[in-house]
């Protein structure tokens, strides 16, 4: 179990684990509707991004894991939330540098 958590965290990018406790990494700065400013490990970063309906159209991710898209989408929001992000709800919403 620690280390499926471990994986599922360094796929998603957005926290660590260190000395068995979980190390939320990401904040958001800003946002526009097709940019991301964010703090990562304590560097910024500025990336473009997709709408989620786009991103859930090419991902994956929540077979297995989520009964469906919604479902992830719920949780991811929740997640992006806590992060301080308001428009991107999951990392797949990222497209690369600015």
């Amino acid at each position: 179990m620690k280390d499926e958590l471990s994986q599922e965290l360094r796929e998603r990018g957005t926290a660590e684990v260190v000395n068995g406790k979980v190390c939320q990494v990401t904040q958001a700065l800003d946002e526009t509707a097709d940019t991301a400013k964010f703090l990562i490990f304590g560097q910024l970063q500025e990336r473009k991004t997709i709408p989620i309906d786009e991103a859930c159209s090419k991902c994956g991710f929540w077979k297995g894991r989520f009964k469906n898209e919604e479902l992830c989408q719920e949780r991811q929001a929740r997640d992006a939330r806590a992060r301080g992000f308001h428009q991107v709800m999951c990392p797949e919403q990222f497209q690369g540098e600015k």
